[in-house]
């Protein structure tokens, strides 16, 4: 069992109270297994919003926001599925 604190302290992860001898945020529930450390205290809570949803978007999609990057291989994906439709055409409609 992880030893508990014997005094209130500010949840690392959410920023709420947590009370003594709590073994996980009751808002959160971070713990020391998903969030806090034993020397975590308020200052390693961030506040501020510095978040960069232009920067977000270029680094997760790679192109920018509102324009999706186009794969490598899609004109091959447009020829095997034009291949497929006549061969699935073909099969359905002999007769």
């Amino acid at each position: 069992m992880p030893p508990t604190r014997d005094y209130d302290f500010t949840c690392p992860v959410c920023g709420e109270t947590v009370h003594a001898g709590a073994l996980a945020c009751p808002h959160c529930g971070a713990d020391d297994n998903s969030g806090w450390r034993e020397d975590a205290d308020e200052a390693d809570f961030e506040t501020g919003n510095d978040f960069d949803y232009e920067r977000f978007v270029a680094d997760e999609f790679g192109a920018g926001p509102g324009k999706m990057a186009r794969p490598a291989f899609g004109w091959f994906w447009w020829i095997v599925g034009v291949i497929l439709a006549i061969a699935f055409g073909a099969i359905i409609f002999r007769g």
